[in-house]
């Protein structure tokens, strides 16, 4: 599966080690680590849709993304 011009972009954005978008004036502060909760995988293999737009309807292909 290819990405497209866009997704690359906001991959580009995302896949930054401070976590975010140009975000650097937080990453040495270590009392930030925990801080942000992630949604649960329970029943992750359940559902019929992946991603906030409904891009991707296997579990395989969501997890193929981030590969």
């Amino acid at each position: 599966m290819q990405l497209t011009a866009q997704e690359l972009r906001g991959k580009k954005l995302f896949d930054n080690p401070a976590g975010g978008p140009l975000r650097t004036d937080q990453s040495s502060d270590k009392s930030n680590c925990g801080l942000f909760k992630s949604v649960s995988l329970r029943n992750t293999a359940t559902r019929h849709v992946f991603f906030h737009n409904g891009r991707f309807h296997a579990l395989k292909d969501a997890l193929r993304f981030y590969v």
